[in-house]
């Protein structure tokens, strides 16, 4: 299994590579295909479609922009002119001298104040009830405002009396300290959204009476814009008061209409035309700022796009046989050759493909391909086959060589014991002994066993070398508790420890012998240290067993643990696994097994 791993992360790697080719390429041969066949069609239709979209461009829509400003301009014109006539109405108050008269009759025969009111309210009832321009009107004198008054209201352009309420109420105040800016000028002064047109009243030295208070009728004055935009937003400066339009309804404010940020004329602006007209008379001037959806001018046009749409509805059809021909008779054939050359990469070889192509080119590709798949699989099974049986004569020929020196050595020591006396170290020592016999059997046939079943015979044989060496032989086991359950070759650790018991301890008469483990990555590395230091004559000697073409069949049973290790691990693991041997400090030497613990390793 580890092997048929190894050749599957072969073809994986070749798969990635393919994959980066792939990348590289950017295009596949389907897909140039298909680019090639639309590119005959699309050219030619993307030109005329473009060449259409210009002229409706640049030639309608240069059309409806100017036909929209010049609709706003003469719908602005006309509440220019309602503007002018309110002024020119306001201004009859002071040429007429009426309102004058009335007060120096009521200062010079000393009437009482509702007679002063009564002509006033009738003068002003005369003059300004019809008029659209105001709603209501309100004069009074600047000796005692709130008793020497008048005031009218025009119901049919809105007004009420409780506009002139709320005038008294809450606008008088404002609007008297305003009026005394105005000398002899016209005034605007907005009041909660309300618009006030005022004027001061002046005797013949010029010197201010009285005060008239005109409240707009704005829907009235713009009625012309109001209609005209009812799709969308105005904003209308008068002097500095800002007189905003939004959907048709007046004095709705509309956050961001600026009309001082954009130039006089048309200017397209993220998706909205924006038009502005300023208009400067002797007594005000009036900035205007209209805002136009995209979507509203380009709406004459749309039956243009309409047309084209319909065209390019009638040519899917032509588009959609087309793919579906080229993909039947092209990319299906294609991605199934792609799709078996995958799967003869990931391993699946003798894959069949079943596919029934349409022309007498993929039927012989895909014939093809079936028959080159199915001899890939006969002779890969035939190879791996073949490879297994020799990788696990070499094995076993390879665990077969246990050394028998130790075995006598061991059978000599509990004669010995036996001899002497009967005790527990007699049992002991045989249950160890037995434990090693059983590995080196190995009734399961089993390649891999868990680090802890490992460990349990090399403490079977370190009990035995402890029974032999007694306080001469000292063990310290560093095993880190994640190694315990990663799979490790059968009798892999004791012929290292027992070369660095024979070539360490036992060489210097006493000494200590450590065995840890640890996990970095993907591998295992399982470690012995002992005392000694290696001369050239030895290093040598090291670097031919482990060295990868070392041939055990030359070489003495004495010097088998070593390169028994080495090997093995190669043929299980491939590279970089296997057993390394070096001087670790001045008077200690390390060997270091490498065992691939990674995923294709379970």
């Amino acid at each position: 299994m580890i092997e048929k791993e190894r050749c599957r992360d072969g073809n994986r790697r070749m798969q990635e590579r393919g994959n980066e080719m792939k990348e590289k390429k950017k295009f596949s041969i389907q897909w140039r295909v298909i680019a090639i066949a639309l590119g005959c069609w699309m050219i030619p239709f993307v030109l005329m479609v473009g060449m259409m979209v210009h002229y409706i461009l640049s030639n309608q829509l240069g059309d409806r922009v100017d036909n929209m400003t010049d609709q706003v301009n003469f719908n602005m014109q006309t509440s220019v002119e309602r503007l002018n006539q309110a002024i020119e109405d306001s201004r009859d108050a002071s040429y007429e001298g009426e309102l004058r008269s009335v007060y120096e009759a009521f200062m010079n025969n000393h009437y009482k104040d509702y007679w002063l009111s009564g002509r006033v309210r009738g003068y002003l009832n005369t003059k300004y009830t019809k008029d659209k321009s105001f709603s209501s009107t309100v004069f009074w004198y600047l000796d005692d405002p709130e008793k020497l008054n008048g005031e009218v209201y025009n119901a049919s352009a809105g007004g009420s009396y409780h506009q002139i309420d709320t005038y008294w109420k809450e606008d008088h105040e404002t609007v008297k300290k305003y009026a005394e800016t105005l000398d002899t000028n016209i005034g605007f002064l907005e009041c909660d959204g309300r618009v006030y047109m005022i004027r001061n009243l002046v005797n013949r030295s010029f010197e201010p009476v009285g005060v008239l208070v005109m409240r707009m009728n704005i829907a009235y004055c713009f009625e012309g814009m109001r209609h005209f935009l009812e799709d969308f937003d105005m904003s209308i400066y008068l002097n500095e008061l800002n007189l905003e339009f939004s959907q048709g309804k007046e004095q709705t404010k509309t956050e961001g209409l600026h009309p001082e940020e954009y130039p006089k004329g048309s200017t397209w602006d993220g998706g909205y035309l924006y038009i502005r007209n300023l208009v400067k008379e002797n007594s005000y001037s009036l900035d205007t700022l209209v805002r136009i959806p995209k979507m509203v001018v380009m709406d004459s046009m749309y039956a243009y796009l309409r047309i084209l749409g319909v065209m390019i509805v009638l040519l899917v059809p032509l588009v959609v046989f087309l793919i579906l021909m080229v993909r039947r008779h092209i990319l299906q054939p294609t991605e199934q050759l792609m799709e078996g050359a995958r799967e003869i990469q990931e391993g699946n070889l003798g894959y069949q493909i079943t596919f029934e192509a349409g022309s007498r080119e993929f039927v012989y590709l895909t014939e093809s391909f079936n028959q080159m798949s199915s001899r890939l699989k006969y002779q890969f099974d035939h190879i791996y086959q073949e490879e297994m049986a020799l990788k696990d004569a070499r094995i076993m020929a390879l665990q077969s060589h246990i050394n028998p020196h130790f075995m006598n050595n061991t059978l000599e020591i509990i004669n010995w014991e036996a001899r002497l006396s009967g005790n527990m170290k007699i049992s002991k020592m045989i249950e160890s002994l037995s434990v090693l016999m059983n590995a080196a059997m190995d009734r399961k046939r089993r390649h891999v066993v868990p680090l802890k079943e490992e460990l349990q015979y090399v403490e079977a044989y370190l009990h035995i070398m402890k029974e032999r060496l007694g306080s001469k032989l000292t063990v310290e086991v560093e095993i880190a508790e994640d190694t315990l359950n990663e799979k490790v070759p059968r009798l892999i650790l004791q012929p290292v420890i027992e070369n660095a018991i024979e070539h360490g301890v036992i060489r210097s008469g006493s000494g200590t012998v450590v065995l840890r483990s640890y996990k970095k990555g993907d591998y295992l590395y399982l470690e012995t240290e002992n005392n000694g230091v290696m001369n050239e004559q030895e290093r040598a000697k090291v670097d031919r067993l482990l060295a990868p073409d070392y041939d055990t069949s030359k070489e003495s049973s004495g010097n088998l643990g070593i390169a028994n290790v080495n090997q093995r691990l190669g043929i299980l693991y491939g590279e970089p696994c296997g057993l390394a041997i070096f001087q670790e400090k001045d008077d200690r030497i390390c060997a270091r097994l490498t065992i691939f613990v990674g995923l294709r390793a379970q």
